[in-house]
């Protein structure tokens, strides 16, 4: 006689009353929200973002891009004052530091904040962050010790604000039509 020795099933991780945190596009107890096989413990693939994480994930977009939408203001109604940096610079296209960058900022800005081919609008942002770091905020060519520190931090922010435009692109284009609250899908995708 062979006896069978009954195995449980895995538990479910305790939830303290409240629905447990999926991952969006991976294995999740309580598939995109719902409650579908929470009894029976199954895992199911999510393929959508909640609304509360399409909100938080939309707040974080308008912060950022608020940012961009400032810049973007000072290059077009001040146009004489970014020209006149660009060229104390040593810029060599002066003119580009008016109404062009602002405009390509203003583009950047409200793609991500309205979410208008976001992953563009990220890359858009990376893209601008770049020479901005390496031609404007050249810390280490700075002779005055006050200025050399104030070029830092500008310099260290444009780093900053590189790693969120990465982030950012990755998750638009990782995430596809999950994202929420956006008016349309990303351009790229992996």
């Amino acid at each position: 006689m062979v006896v069978r020795r009954r195995i449980p099933p895995k538990p479910t991780p305790p939830t303290f009353g409240l629905p447990p945190v999926g991952h969006i596009r991976s294995s999740c107890y309580y598939p995109c929200g719902s409650s579908r096989g929470r009894d029976r413990g199954e895992r199911r693939r999510c393929d959508a973002m909640s609304d509360a994480a399409g909100a938080v994930l939309l707040a974080g977009r308008i912060a950022v891009s608020l940012f961009f939408f400032f810049s973007a203001s000072f290059h077009l109604f001040q146009r004489a004052q970014a020209e006149g940096y660009a060229k104390s610079a040593g810029f060599p296209w002066p003119t580009l530091a008016g109404w062009p960058s602002g405009l390509y900022l203003l583009a950047a800005a409200t793609s991500v904040s309205l979410g208008i081919w976001p992953d563009l609008g990220a890359l858009l942002m990376g893209l601008w962050v770049i020479p901005t770091a390496l031609w404007f905020h050249a810390f280490w060519k700075v002779e005055n010790r006050m200025q050399r520190m104030i070029q830092m931090q500008l310099f260290w922010r444009n780093v900053t604000f590189l790693g969120m435009a990465i982030v950012l692109f990755a998750l638009f284009a990782g995430l596809g039509d999950a994202v929420r609250f956006t008016v349309t899908g990303p351009l790229f995708s992996f």
